[in-house]
């Protein structure tokens, strides 16, 4: 979460890759203003993800969404990790007990297709409209504050909602959104 200073580049890589027609400096990057270099993030010469690695010298813990001490509702289109610095504000779903039953009733939802979420953008030419980002919530973690969960909120028509969750996506009921939204 948060900008990144360049930390150096990989011996015997490109110092520069392309994707998508744009140039990006690759190599080792480190959070700004972060109170430690725990996290390092790697960007590889002609691919578009990145890695993340943490000193191993740290207590393991696992990254996965289950873990999060905190779940926090960015709206918005145009937010995107180096954008957002809420590490610190403790705004949020915050209780263990929330979160679980938060991620226990997401969990039981339809996927947006079988629940007919998308009849709710379907042009009779068969083309999506009005299917957008609403939102992002992020899920941190006490072991590292500086790393989050990213859960991206769907907006079908502004008339119903799914989210991402660790890579499959569910429809996101209206009571949960409103509760994040007001948190």
């Amino acid at each position: 979460m948060g900008d990144l200073d360049f930390i150096g580049s990989i011996q015997g890589e490109d110092k520069t890759s392309q994707h998508l027609g744009l140039s990006y400096q690759t190599g080792m990057f480190a959070i700004q203003d972060a109170d430690n270099d725990n996290i390092l993030i790697r960007y590889a010469t002609d691919h578009e993800w990145f890695s993340i690695y943490r000193k191993t010298s740290l207590p393991s813990f696992d990254f996965v969404v289950d873990n999060c001490i905190r779940f926090e509702f960015v709206s918005g289109i145009g937010n995107t990790e180096s954008d957002v610095t809420h590490t610190t504000c403790g705004d949020g779903i915050v209780e263990a007990s929330e979160i679980a039953e938060f991620l226990s009733d997401v969990r039981s939802q339809k996927d947006p297709r079988e629940a007919g979420l998308y009849d709710l953008i379907k042009k009779p030419d068969g083309m999506l409209e009005n299917c957008y980002v609403y939102g992002v919530v992020y899920g941190f973690f006490g072991e590292e504050p500086n790393l989050a969960v990213r859960m991206d909120i769907t907006s079908y028509n502004d008339l119903a909602y799914s989210i991402s969750i660790d890579g499959k996506e569910y429809v996101l009921p209206a009571e949960w959104l409103q509760k994040l939204e007001n948190k």
